[in-house]
């Protein structure tokens, strides 16, 4: 689903940890196809060890909606800055 949406996707939320693949890992793999995707990994806390963790904010669960739009929002007011937009 999410390449049949490519173009219309701002950004992304991930479980860091997904069965048979990593956020991580699915992250580095949305952005090598379209460039630099603003994301937030989210998982339960239990000192997660994974390759890539460090490439988006971590969000502990539980959560609200709130904190996750600011996260979400500051990630893509970071990749509207690298861009030159803000």
């Amino acid at each position: 689903m999410f390449w049949q949406h490519k173009g219309d996707i701002d950004a992304t939320v991930l479980e860091a940890r997904l069965p048979g693949c990593s956020g991580p890992a699915l992250l580095a793999c949305f952005r090598k196809a379209w460039g630099d995707l603003p994301a937030v990994f989210t998982s339960l806390p239990c000192g997660l060890a994974l390759a890539g963790l460090d490439e988006a904010p971590l969000l502990p669960k539980p959560f609200n909606v709130t904190e996750l739009a600011r996260l979400i929002r500051r990630e893509m007011d970071r990749k509207d800055h690298r861009l030159g937009g803000g």
